[in-house]
C-alpha cells in the first residue's frame, strides 16, 4: 500500500526506441526480448536515484507532434512516480540516460545510427514533470 503522506512526484518520458515491457526471456522471441532488456535498461537507469512505481506500462503511439523526431513518427511514453520530490530531477535524467546503450532494429519507425539514448543533441528520449 503507497504511503499516503509521501510525496509522488510524477514523471513522463517520451522516446523513440522501443521499450515494450514484454517480460520476454532469453531464448524466446528476439525482438520481445530486445524491447524487455530495453525497458529493464529504463528502470535501471532510473533506479539509480530513486525507487520507481510505474504508473502507465510503456505503450507506443504514432503522434502527430512530439519533441523530438518528424511526424508519424512511433513514440513511446513511460509514466512513474517517484516516493520523494527530491529524489530525481527532469536534469538528473537527462545526465543519466546520455549515452545508454539500449537494443535497436526491433519494433521502431526511426534507424539509429548509434543505438544509444541522447538526450542532448538531436534527443531520442524526453522527460517531463507529469500532472496526473
Amino acid at each position: 500500500m503507497a504511503c499516503k503522506y509521501c510525496i509522488m512526484q510524477t514523471y513522463k518520458i517520451q522516446t523513440t526506441v522501443d521499450i515494450t515491457e514484454s517480460k520476454a526471456r532469453k531464448g524466446e522471441d528476439s525482438v520481445k526480448y530486445g524491447q524487455q532488456q530495453n525497458y529493464m535498461t529504463l528502470i535501471n537507469v532510473l533506479g539509480l536515484r530513486t525507487n520507481i512505481t510505474p504508473v502507465k506500462t510503456p505503450s507506443s503511439s504514432v503522434l502527430d507532434n512530439s519533441a523530438f523526431g518528424t511526424k508519424g513518427q512511433k513514440v513511446w511514453e513511460f509514466i512513474f512516480s517517484v516516493e520523494s520530490e527530491d529524489s530525481t530531477s527532469i536534469e538528473a535524467m537527462v545526465e543519466d540516460f546520455n549515452l545508454i546503450p539500449f537494443v535497436n532494429n526491433l519494433t521502431e519507425s526511426v534507424t539509429f545510427k548509434t543505438p544509444v539514448f541522447q538526450t542532448q543533441k538531436n534527443p531520442n528520449i524526453t522527460f517531463e514533470i507529469y500532472k496526473i
